[in-house]
């Protein structure tokens, strides 16, 4: 799994269920079964998936879903108000 490579938000579908917003925490191999753990960076869970439950898995672009831009409201509020 290259796609861990370097820092960044991924999402992922495990057994037909959703997850976002997940940080890459570590990969382990016990038994001979390869675990992923992730961390919601939105709620700090730590949360393990079986490598081959995974059904996909892509890296978020970061948006304002995640950041909030409200600074170009503000610049446009204090550019009327200034006339």
């Amino acid at each position: 799994m290259t796609i861990f490579s370097d820092c960044g938000y991924y999402e992922m579908d495990f057994q037909n269920m959703h997850f976002r917003h997940l940080q890459f925490v570590r990969m382990d191999k016990i038994c001979e079964v390869l675990y992923v753990t992730m961390k919601n960076v939105l709620t700090g869970e730590l949360l393990t998936f079986e490598h081959n439950e995974i059904n996909w898995i892509r890296k978020m672009a970061l948006t304002s879903e995640l950041v909030p831009l409200h600074i170009v409201g503000i610049a446009q509020t204090q550019e009327h108000s200034l006339y």
